[in-house]
Protein backbone atom coordinates (compact mmCIF):
# COMPACT_ATOMS: atom_id res chain seq x y z
CA UNK A 1 0.00 0.00 0.00
CA UNK A 2 0.99 3.37 -0.84
CA UNK A 3 0.63 5.99 2.62
CA UNK A 4 -0.47 9.34 -0.16
CA UNK A 5 -2.30 10.17 2.89
CA UNK A 6 0.89 10.17 5.00
CA UNK A 7 3.12 12.38 2.40
CA UNK A 8 1.63 15.61 2.63
CA UNK A 9 4.17 18.21 1.20
CA UNK A 10 2.99 20.92 4.05
CA UNK A 11 3.31 18.63 6.98
CA UNK A 12 5.09 20.99 9.52
CA UNK A 13 4.34 19.52 13.43
CA UNK A 14 5.84 16.43 14.66
CA UNK A 15 3.45 13.32 14.89
CA UNK A 16 0.22 15.47 13.13
CA UNK A 17 -0.58 15.31 9.85
CA UNK A 18 -3.68 17.96 9.16
CA UNK A 19 -5.09 18.45 5.44
CA UNK A 20 -8.13 18.50 3.41
CA UNK A 21 -8.42 16.06 0.51
CA UNK A 22 -11.21 16.38 -2.01
CA UNK A 23 -12.06 12.77 -2.32
CA UNK A 24 -13.95 10.53 -4.82
CA UNK A 25 -12.35 7.18 -3.89
CA UNK A 26 -10.12 5.89 -1.75
CA UNK A 27 -9.03 2.02 -1.76
CA UNK A 28 -8.54 0.12 1.64
CA UNK A 29 -5.85 1.17 3.60
CA UNK A 30 -5.01 1.81 7.26
CA UNK A 31 -2.79 4.14 9.27
CA UNK A 32 -0.55 3.82 12.26
CA UNK A 33 -1.80 6.80 13.67
CA UNK A 34 -5.24 7.97 15.16
CA UNK A 35 -7.36 9.75 12.42
CA UNK A 36 -9.99 12.26 13.04
CA UNK A 37 -12.36 13.33 9.67
CA UNK A 38 -14.77 15.70 9.22
CA UNK A 39 -16.51 16.27 6.08
CA UNK A 40 -16.52 20.18 4.77
CA UNK A 41 -19.73 18.88 2.11
CA UNK A 42 -21.03 16.31 0.25
CA UNK A 43 -21.32 12.50 1.33
CA UNK A 44 -18.95 9.42 2.14
CA UNK A 45 -19.71 6.30 2.24
CA UNK A 46 -17.01 4.55 4.68
CA UNK A 47 -16.15 0.91 4.46
CA UNK A 48 -14.94 -1.38 7.35
CA UNK A 49 -14.65 -4.88 8.88
CA UNK A 50 -17.38 -4.67 10.38
CA UNK A 51 -19.78 -1.66 9.37
CA UNK A 52 -20.67 0.59 6.41
CA UNK A 53 -21.40 3.84 7.79
CA UNK A 54 -22.56 7.00 5.47
CA UNK A 55 -21.36 10.44 6.82
CA UNK A 56 -22.79 13.67 5.49
CA UNK A 57 -22.12 17.23 5.85
CA UNK A 58 -20.93 18.30 9.68
CA UNK A 59 -20.76 14.30 11.08
CA UNK A 60 -17.33 13.55 12.33
CA UNK A 61 -15.76 10.08 12.66
CA UNK A 62 -12.53 8.40 14.17
CA UNK A 63 -10.04 5.75 13.14
CA UNK A 64 -8.17 3.55 14.94
CA UNK A 65 -4.68 3.17 14.22
CA UNK A 66 -4.43 -0.30 12.34
CA UNK A 67 -8.40 0.15 11.39
CA UNK A 68 -8.62 -0.71 7.52
CA UNK A 69 -10.98 1.28 6.09
CA UNK A 70 -11.68 2.56 2.36
CA UNK A 71 -13.90 5.55 1.60
CA UNK A 72 -15.95 6.28 -1.97
CA UNK A 73 -18.37 9.77 -2.32
CA UNK A 74 -21.80 9.10 -2.20
CA UNK A 75 -22.22 11.20 -4.90
CA UNK A 76 -20.91 11.43 -8.43
CA UNK A 77 -18.92 14.70 -7.28
CA UNK A 78 -15.99 14.62 -4.77
CA UNK A 79 -16.50 15.43 -1.13
CA UNK A 80 -14.26 17.47 0.83
CA UNK A 81 -13.39 15.74 3.83
CA UNK A 82 -11.01 17.39 6.50
CA UNK A 83 -8.19 14.79 7.86
CA UNK A 84 -6.36 15.23 11.43
CA UNK A 85 -3.91 11.95 11.80
CA UNK A 86 -2.50 12.06 14.95
CA UNK A 87 0.50 9.67 16.03
CA UNK A 88 0.19 8.56 19.76
CA UNK A 89 3.68 8.88 19.92
CA UNK A 90 2.88 12.92 20.45
CA UNK A 91 2.29 12.19 24.19
CA UNK A 92 4.59 9.24 24.88
CA UNK A 93 7.10 11.10 27.79
CA UNK A 94 3.51 11.89 29.74
CA UNK A 95 0.67 9.61 28.62
CA UNK A 96 2.09 6.60 27.07
CA UNK A 97 -1.24 4.82 27.52
CA UNK A 98 -2.40 6.07 24.03
CA UNK A 99 -0.70 3.65 22.09
CA UNK A 100 -2.97 1.20 23.92
CA UNK A 101 -5.75 2.92 23.48
CA UNK A 102 -8.68 1.55 20.84
CA UNK A 103 -11.91 3.53 20.42
CA UNK A 104 -15.09 1.35 20.50
CA UNK A 105 -17.26 4.12 19.00
CA UNK A 106 -15.98 5.31 15.57
CA UNK A 107 -18.93 7.37 14.84
CA UNK A 108 -18.41 10.75 16.71
CA UNK A 109 -21.35 12.58 15.57
CA UNK A 110 -24.01 9.98 16.67
CA UNK A 111 -21.65 9.40 20.01
CA UNK A 112 -22.27 12.70 21.21
CA UNK A 113 -24.94 14.71 22.93
CA UNK A 114 -25.39 18.37 21.30
CA UNK A 115 -23.08 20.16 23.93
CA UNK A 116 -20.46 17.44 23.16
CA UNK A 117 -20.94 17.97 19.44
CA UNK A 118 -20.40 21.86 19.68
CA UNK A 119 -17.65 21.41 22.38
CA UNK A 120 -15.69 18.62 19.41
CA UNK A 121 -16.73 20.98 16.62
CA UNK A 122 -14.96 24.16 18.63
CA UNK A 123 -11.74 22.13 19.00
CA UNK A 124 -11.62 21.05 15.79
CA UNK A 125 -12.41 23.84 14.31
CA UNK A 126 -9.32 25.51 16.39
CA UNK A 127 -6.83 23.46 15.47
CA UNK A 128 -7.75 23.71 11.32
CA UNK A 129 -7.38 27.64 11.49
CA UNK A 130 -4.44 27.36 13.94
CA UNK A 131 -2.57 25.12 11.41
CA UNK A 132 -4.05 26.75 8.01
CA UNK A 133 -3.22 30.31 9.32
CA UNK A 134 -0.02 29.33 11.28
CA UNK A 135 -0.02 32.53 12.87
CA UNK A 136 2.75 33.23 15.20
CA UNK A 137 3.37 30.52 18.07
CA UNK A 138 0.59 28.48 16.18
CA UNK A 139 3.09 24.96 16.75
CA UNK A 140 2.19 25.52 20.59
CA UNK A 141 -1.36 26.32 19.98
CA UNK A 142 -1.98 23.19 17.53
CA UNK A 143 -0.32 21.03 20.09
CA UNK A 144 -2.58 22.24 23.06
CA UNK A 145 -5.32 22.09 21.13
CA UNK A 146 -4.33 18.18 20.09
CA UNK A 147 -4.60 17.26 24.30
CA UNK A 148 -7.51 18.63 24.79
CA UNK A 149 -9.06 16.77 21.78
CA UNK A 150 -8.10 13.53 23.32
CA UNK A 151 -8.97 14.51 26.56
CA UNK A 152 -12.28 15.22 24.89
CA UNK A 153 -12.39 11.88 23.21
CA UNK A 154 -11.65 9.59 26.01
CA UNK A 155 -14.16 11.57 28.45
CA UNK A 156 -16.83 11.36 26.25
CA UNK A 157 -16.32 8.26 23.36
CA UNK A 158 -15.79 4.69 24.83
CA UNK A 159 -12.70 2.78 24.32
CA UNK A 160 -10.85 0.22 25.33
CA UNK A 161 -7.41 -0.42 26.97
CA UNK A 162 -5.37 -2.95 25.27
CA UNK A 163 -2.58 -5.25 26.23
CA UNK A 164 0.85 -4.95 25.72
CA UNK A 165 0.77 -8.30 23.91
CA UNK A 166 -2.60 -7.55 21.97
CA UNK A 167 -1.24 -4.23 20.85
CA UNK A 168 2.37 -5.84 19.54
CA UNK A 169 0.17 -8.69 17.88
CA UNK A 170 -2.11 -5.71 16.02
CA UNK A 171 0.92 -3.64 15.13
CA UNK A 172 2.30 -7.61 13.17
CA UNK A 173 -1.34 -8.08 12.00
CA UNK A 174 -0.93 -3.95 10.66
CA UNK A 175 2.52 -4.57 9.35
CA UNK A 176 1.02 -7.69 7.36
CA UNK A 177 -1.98 -6.26 5.86
CA UNK A 178 0.31 -3.25 4.71
CA UNK A 179 2.89 -5.64 2.68
CA UNK A 180 -0.31 -7.45 1.48
CA UNK A 181 -2.28 -4.66 0.27
CA UNK A 182 0.46 -2.69 -1.37
CA UNK A 183 1.05 -5.92 -3.12
CA UNK A 184 -2.44 -6.43 -4.58
CA UNK A 185 -2.49 -2.75 -5.40
CA UNK A 186 0.44 -3.22 -7.41
CA UNK A 187 -0.64 -6.19 -9.24
CA UNK A 188 -4.75 -6.59 -9.48
CA UNK A 189 -4.42 -5.38 -12.98
CA UNK A 190 -2.72 -8.64 -13.76
CA UNK A 191 -4.00 -12.55 -13.23
CA UNK A 192 -3.49 -12.06 -9.78
CA UNK A 193 -4.64 -15.07 -7.38
CA UNK A 194 -4.88 -15.92 -3.96
CA UNK A 195 -2.16 -18.85 -4.11
CA UNK A 196 0.20 -16.10 -5.81
CA UNK A 197 -0.04 -14.26 -2.55
CA UNK A 198 0.22 -16.93 -0.07
CA UNK A 199 3.29 -17.90 -1.63
CA UNK A 200 4.50 -14.50 -1.39
CA UNK A 201 3.75 -14.35 2.57
CA UNK A 202 4.92 -18.38 3.23
CA UNK A 203 1.01 -18.59 4.37
CA UNK A 204 -1.88 -21.47 3.51
CA UNK A 205 -4.07 -20.28 1.01
CA UNK A 206 -7.13 -21.07 3.45
CA UNK A 207 -5.13 -19.29 6.18
CA UNK A 208 -4.69 -16.12 4.02
CA UNK A 209 -8.48 -16.43 2.75
CA UNK A 210 -9.86 -16.05 6.26
CA UNK A 211 -7.17 -13.27 6.91
CA UNK A 212 -8.04 -11.43 4.27
CA UNK A 213 -12.02 -11.71 5.25
CA UNK A 214 -11.57 -11.04 8.75
CA UNK A 215 -9.35 -7.96 8.14
CA UNK A 216 -11.09 -6.29 5.34
CA UNK A 217 -14.37 -7.13 5.45
CA UNK A 218 -14.47 -8.69 2.49
CA UNK A 219 -12.95 -11.85 0.63
CA UNK A 220 -9.69 -11.12 -1.55
CA UNK A 221 -11.81 -11.65 -5.22
CA UNK A 222 -13.91 -9.07 -3.85
CA UNK A 223 -11.45 -6.58 -2.70
CA UNK A 224 -9.25 -7.37 -6.24
CA UNK A 225 -12.15 -6.79 -7.90
CA UNK A 226 -13.20 -3.51 -6.30
CA UNK A 227 -10.08 -2.10 -6.92
CA UNK A 228 -10.57 -2.95 -10.98
CA UNK A 229 -13.96 -1.84 -10.30
CA UNK A 230 -12.98 1.57 -9.25
CA UNK A 231 -10.12 1.72 -12.09
CA UNK A 232 -12.84 1.14 -14.78
CA UNK A 233 -15.16 4.21 -13.41
CA UNK A 234 -12.13 6.38 -14.02
CA UNK A 235 -11.77 5.11 -17.32
CA UNK A 236 -15.11 5.29 -18.46
CA UNK A 237 -15.23 8.91 -16.90
CA UNK A 238 -12.22 10.11 -18.48
CA UNK A 239 -11.39 8.58 -21.75
CA UNK A 240 -13.25 7.10 -24.53
CA UNK A 241 -11.64 3.75 -24.36
CA UNK A 242 -14.24 0.97 -25.75
CA UNK A 243 -15.29 -1.58 -23.21
CA UNK A 244 -13.47 -4.15 -24.21
CA UNK A 245 -10.13 -2.66 -23.91
CA UNK A 246 -11.53 -1.08 -20.29
CA UNK A 247 -12.09 -4.58 -19.05
CA UNK A 248 -8.56 -5.83 -20.15
CA UNK A 249 -6.93 -2.44 -18.97
CA UNK A 250 -8.61 -3.03 -15.50
CA UNK A 251 -7.83 -6.80 -15.40
CA UNK A 252 -11.23 -8.13 -16.05
CA UNK A 253 -11.14 -11.43 -17.93
CA UNK A 254 -15.22 -10.61 -19.52
CA UNK A 255 -17.19 -7.68 -19.46
CA UNK A 256 -20.01 -9.49 -18.12
CA UNK A 257 -18.63 -8.82 -14.92
CA UNK A 258 -17.46 -4.98 -15.18
CA UNK A 259 -21.02 -4.88 -16.76
CA UNK A 260 -22.70 -6.52 -13.76
CA UNK A 261 -20.78 -4.63 -11.13
CA UNK A 262 -22.09 -1.41 -12.76
CA UNK A 263 -25.45 -2.63 -12.69
CA UNK A 264 -25.44 -3.61 -8.93
CA UNK A 265 -23.73 -0.54 -7.90
CA UNK A 266 -25.32 2.36 -9.78
CA UNK A 267 -28.13 0.92 -11.52
CA UNK A 268 -27.06 1.87 -14.98
CA UNK A 269 -25.32 0.12 -18.25
CA UNK A 270 -21.94 1.16 -19.32
CA UNK A 271 -22.92 3.34 -21.89
CA UNK A 272 -25.48 5.22 -19.49
CA UNK A 273 -23.11 5.59 -17.11
CA UNK A 274 -20.51 7.24 -19.25
CA UNK A 275 -23.34 9.69 -20.45
CA UNK A 276 -24.58 10.41 -17.22
CA UNK A 277 -21.22 10.87 -15.43
CA UNK A 278 -18.75 11.57 -17.88
CA UNK A 279 -16.81 14.27 -16.51
CA UNK A 280 -18.56 14.67 -13.19
CA UNK A 281 -14.87 13.87 -11.71
CA UNK A 282 -13.10 17.00 -11.41
CA UNK A 283 -9.82 16.75 -13.95
CA UNK A 284 -7.87 18.12 -11.22
CA UNK A 285 -7.91 15.28 -8.99
CA UNK A 286 -5.29 13.10 -8.58
CA UNK A 287 -5.54 9.52 -9.18
CA UNK A 288 -2.84 8.45 -6.79
CA UNK A 289 -2.22 4.58 -6.28
CA UNK A 290 -6.09 3.97 -7.73
CA UNK A 291 -7.51 6.82 -5.62
CA UNK A 292 -9.04 9.41 -6.90
CA UNK A 293 -8.47 12.51 -4.44
CA UNK A 294 -6.53 15.45 -4.66
CA UNK A 295 -5.06 16.95 -1.03
CA UNK A 296 -5.60 20.71 -0.84
CA UNK A 297 -2.81 22.91 -0.71
CA UNK A 298 -2.21 25.15 2.45
CA UNK A 299 -3.72 28.35 0.18
CA UNK A 300 -6.10 26.37 -0.78
CA UNK A 301 -7.47 25.84 2.45
CA UNK A 302 -7.08 29.01 3.87
CA UNK A 303 -9.39 30.11 0.59
CA UNK A 304 -11.45 27.48 1.78
CA UNK A 305 -11.95 28.29 5.51
CA UNK A 306 -12.55 32.06 4.30
CA UNK A 307 -16.21 30.45 3.72
CA UNK A 308 -15.92 29.44 7.54
CA UNK A 309 -17.16 25.89 6.98
CA UNK A 310 -16.40 24.89 10.44
CA UNK A 311 -17.36 28.57 12.10
CA UNK A 312 -21.10 27.75 11.13
CA UNK A 313 -21.31 24.07 12.82
CA UNK A 314 -20.68 25.27 16.65
CA UNK A 315 -24.74 26.57 16.39
CA UNK A 316 -26.28 24.32 14.16
CA UNK A 317 -27.59 21.47 16.20
CA UNK A 318 -25.71 17.57 16.05
CA UNK A 319 -26.24 15.70 12.66
CA UNK A 320 -27.36 12.11 13.16
CA UNK A 321 -26.76 9.62 10.32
Amino acid sequence: MKNEYEIIPHTSLSHVNIFIVNLSYRTAHLHSSFEICYVLSGAVKVLTKSDTQVYRKNQFFIFNPGMVHEIKSEEAESSMVLSIQISSRFCRSYFPTLKNIEFTDTNLSQSLDLYGYQKLSQIINNIAISYFYQKPFYELNCMGQINELFCFLLNHISYQVLSEDTQKIQVAKMDRLNRMIEYIDDHFTEKLSLLDLAKKEALSSSYLSHFISENLGMSYQQYVNSLRFEKAIILLQDTQMPILDICFECGFSDPKYLKKMMNLRFGLNTKDFREKFSQKMSPENKIQNNSRQRILSMEESKRWFSNDPLQSICTVSCPRT
